[in-house]
């Protein structure tokens, strides 16, 4: 009955790809079976690691084995075999699990339409979607998110061409009172650093890290 339900949940994301989890206990409680199905599109080994780690935290285990498995249909599957300790591990709800394994998995393409989505004029978010869908090389996404995003677009659709460079300063949540970040805004070529750096010290900032975006 239970590897029949299984089944035809399997068969079920076929009609509709989208993240689902199936666990089954091994009899002596020593560990659990989970297999993950997600759209073949948004799987990478990021997303099975980050996966991993959110089922061996819910389960109260550790990740002993995973077996990726991939074929021409349209969701990738992964099988992870949790370790526990028998009688003394966690018993997570899999419709949550689910929910934060899809979260996990989402591109950054996802969170940047959704963004949109949610903070944009409802007549100008197929527009903004258009122009700036493609527009962010992969280093700008490795370091910002898609509230980033838009804050960046809101000071570059206001950017005139024949506008000299505009600024904006910000801090991360996770900075200190020592640390100030601020974004130069230019049209065409970036702004030469030697041209940057003097302006910096005179006002008595030292920059350590610096990263160009087009």
């Amino acid at each position: 009955d239970e590897l029949l339900s299984m089944a035809m949940g399997v068969l079920h994301l076929y009609d509709r790809p989208r993240v689902r989890l199936f666990a089954r206990r091994d009899p002596f409680d020593r560990f659990i079976s989970v297999l993950m199905f997600v759209p073949r599109e948004r799987y990478d080994s990021g997303v099975r690691e980050r996966a991993g780690k959110i089922l061996a935290q819910a389960f109260e285990g550790r990740v002993s084995a995973y077996y990726p498995s991939f074929s021409d249909a349209p969701l990738a599957r992964v099988h992870y075999v949790l370790g526990v300790t028998p009688g003394k591990h966690g018993d997570p709800d899999l419709a949550a699990l689910e929910a934060a394994v899809a979260e996990t998995a989402r591109t950054w393409d996802d969170r940047f339409e959704a963004a949109v989505r949610d903070g944009g004029a409802p007549g100008r978010v197929a527009q903004t979607l258009a122009r700036w869908q493609g527009a962010f090389p992969p280093g700008y996404r490795d370091q910002y998110g898609a509230a980033e995003a838009l804050a960046d677009l809101a000071v570059v659709d206001e950017l005139a061409a024949d506008e000299p460079v505009r600024i904006r300063a910000f801090r991360l949540v996770d900075d200190d009172k020592l640390t100030f970040r601020f974004k130069l805004y230019r049209p065409g070529a970036a702004a030469p650093l030697a041209d940057v750096l003097p302006i910096l010290e005179h006002m008595g900032l030292k920059a350590l890290i610096e990263d160009g975006f087009k």
